[in-house]
Formats: structure tokens, sequence, C-alpha cells
């Protein structure tokens, strides 16, 4: 008799214990007919109510307690967008997926030059990279990034990042409408989502990073006329956030910033991996570093010039960003050259079909 293939166990973890990214829309793409027999754990923050849209078919295990060790030793499946330094020794085989968090501008991994980075957080790196069954990329050029910046020689699944799928959905009008009528803006009005990454070198009282706001965006807000701008700051360092004031908006704590793509007319960013996943929008991206001239050697070196691929303005002043956010031609940037070739180059699989090829390949299904 032919060996029966033991039922799937697919334990789920996203950035500390949140219900989002890549593995979120792989989770989601896997609720089907044929998966109804699976077992799917979520890791989540202990003590936090259950993540709004998860489906009652998910299990939920508070991270680090006995329950979230007991998951990961009887799971057959890792799906994850960081590493995993706690994972314990294993007994059966595991297929870890490692699907990363995002198209990496700054360098990440043993390139990273920075003093934020520890000698301990590179060995822990090391420890769980090489558990790792699979690793996604965007296309060919990130998969050499990639490759070089973990040291991985492992499979690479050039699908493109799963959690874009949702950009290009049947459904993305109507995630823009329900994002909108939660924050109470109209149709009419136009959207500007602002989302920087977080600096290296800007810590808090406790050597945290922490914000420091480099310019007043409320001043930028007043000077558009019938525009909200959505301040999201990164994960990182969202507890500093500014209260929300006149036309701006802080959603720094909404779950998952697809749904914030999708509300967006218009993206303001700086050095975050925020202008590649924009970009499946066709919407104008605009970017602000307003420290160009010292972020490398302060923050982080890049892997290109921002100034060579940026698919639209850059500009480093917020007197330059509000003159070019009040251009009337900014609608018609997607359709510029710098903009195709942005895309062809960094996003040349994300279209709509990315966790399909991801579920194929390693769940066979």
């Amino acid at each position: 008799m032919p060996e029966q293939k033991a039922t799937p166990r697919v334990f789920f973890e996203a950035w500390r214990g949140r219900y989002a990214d890549n593995p979120r829309a792989i989770f989601e793409h896997l609720l089907n007919d044929e998966s109804d027999s699976w077992t799917f754990q979520w890791a989540t923050t202990p003590g936090a109510a259950r993540p709004t849209g998860l489906d009652p078919r998910a299990r939920t295990i508070p991270r680090n307690r006995a329950a979230y060790f007991n998951a990961l030793m009887s799971a057959s499946h890792l799906v994850t967008n960081d590493m995993m330094p706690r994972m314990p020794p294993r007994i059966k085989p595991l297929e870890y997926v490692q699907t990363w968090h995002g198209t990496p501008l700054k360098r990440i991994g043993f390139e990273t030059e920075s003093k934020a980075v520890s000698k301990r957080y590179l060995q822990r790196l090391e420890r769980d990279v090489r558990r790792w069954s699979y690793l996604l990329s965007p296309g060919p050029e990130i998969t050499l990034v990639l490759r070089r910046a973990f040291g991985y020689e492992g499979d690479v699944i050039e699908s493109g990042y799963p959690r874009n799928d949702v950009l290009l959905s049947a459904t993305a009008d109507l995630t823009r409408q329900r994002v909108r009528d939660s924050l109470n803006i109209g149709e009419s009005t136009r959207v500007v989502l602002y989302a920087p990454t977080w600096r290296d070198n800007r810590v808090g009282p406790d050597g945290r990073p922490a914000w420091v706001p480099q310019f007043d965006l409320s001043t930028v807000g007043r000077q558009l006329d019938d525009t909200v701008i959505l301040q999201r700051l990164h994960p990182v360092v969202q507890a500093g956030a500014p209260p929300s004031s006149g036309p701006i908006i802080d959603v720094s704590g909404w779950p998952d910033i697809a749904d914030l793509y999708l509300a967006a007319d218009v993206l303001v960013t700086d050095y975050s991996s925020a202008m590649f996943d924009f970009a499946v929008t066709d919407r104008p991206i605009v970017l602000y570093p307003f420290d160009l001239g010292s972020y490398e050697r302060d923050c982080r070196q890049t892997y290109w010039p921002l100034q060579e691929i940026a698919p639209g303005p850059l500009v480093t002043t917020a007197a330059d960003l509000s003159e070019v956010l009040s251009d009337a031609g900014l609608s018609r940037l997607p359709s510029s050259t710098s903009y195709r070739v942005f895309r062809e180059r960094f996003l040349p699989n994300d279209d709509g079909r990315a966790s399909e090829r991801v579920i194929r390949t390693v769940f066979h299904v």
C-alpha cells in the first residue's frame, strides 16, 4: 500500500505576533476545500485579543509560552516573515518558509554596518538561516541581494511577495472604500500616505529606536487642497507617533499597511520597502529622504543609490515636498519611463498570484 501522507500542521508567525504581511496572505490563500482537514496555528502577542479577520479555523498561540514551543515542535510547516531565534531542537523534519518582510533598499543581514545590529543578533541570524527550507524573493536581482545578505544557499522561490496580491485582487476597491469610511474620508478627498522607515541613529531615553520628527507634517498638509495625510510610522517606532491633528491622521496602529496602500492616492516615503510594494498599485510615489546627505554615513548604506532608482520625484525639504504634492501633473507619474523601469526591475512577479506560486511549490496543492 502507498504510504499515507500526514495531514499538514502549519504554524504561522508574522513580526511580533501580528496578523499581517506575507504569512497572512499565504494563510488566507490556503483556506479552501483541499485544506479542510489541515491544522492552522497563528502566533499572537500574549494577552492580546484575537486578531480581527483571522479565520476561525486557525488556533491562536501566545508567543514564547509553553504552548508556542510545543506547537512549533509538532508543526509540519513554518511560515514566517522574520527570524525565529528561539526555535527549539526538532525531532521531525520541518519545512521552514522564510518570506522576509520587504524588498530591501537599505543593507540587511550580514551586510549591515549599523551599530544597532549586535554581534548576538548576527549569531542568531546565522543559526536561523541554516534552518530555512525556502526563501521568498520578488525576482532575480533581489534574490542575489538576499543570498549575499543572509549567506543563504538553499532554495529560493521567486514568487513575488504574497502580501501584494491583495493590491490587485477583485476586492481591492471594496477595501479602499472600507478603510476610507473607517477614517471618515470621502471618496473625492485625496489621500497621501506618509510611510517613512526608522533610523538606526535615532534613539529614545531607553536606548531603543525612536521617531524624531524632522519637520512639521501638519504644515505640509495645510498647504494642500482637499487632502488628508495618513501618517504611518514603522512598527519599530510607532509608539512615538505624534497624535492626529488637522489634516493629519495617525494610522501607525492600523493592522495591515496593505489596506492603507489601497486607501491612498499618493505615497510619500524615504528608504522604506513601502516604495516597492506601493508601485504595484500604479499610483504616484514621492521620495522624501530629508537626511539624504547623512543617512548612509549615520544609519545604513543602501544597495542602490536612491537618486538612480527613484520611481518618482525625490525632494529633501518640506517646502519642496509641498510643491511636488501640489503639482497637478503628479497623477501622470506612473506612466513615466522611470516608474515602468522600476516596476520591471524590482517587481517582475508581483502580478496578484504570488501566494498561488508559493503554495504550489511548498504544499503541492
